[in-house]
């Protein structure tokens, strides 16, 4: 089993295509992203897109608070 982790700085902003990329090299089982701002908006528009872009069937997202 295969876990990456990537943190994207401020939603990946237009690099999401070599992000997707990278992670499609990589080829874990598991991955966790790090700062997918936006990736949440219109019904999860763009974590649906990186998805199935990426190869996985099944995804989550988490929404975290901000730090103080």
């Amino acid at each position: 089993m295969k876990l990456m982790t990537y943190n994207i700085l401020n939603g990946g902003e237009n690099g999401l295509e070599n992000i997707v990329k990278v992670v499609v090299a990589e080829g874990p089982d598991f991955l966790c992203i790090n700062e997918a701002n936006g990736f949440e908006t219109d019904n999860n528009k763009v974590l649906k897109w990186f998805a199935e872009k990426a190869g996985f069937r099944y995804y989550e997202i988490e929404i975290g608070r901000a730090h103080v």
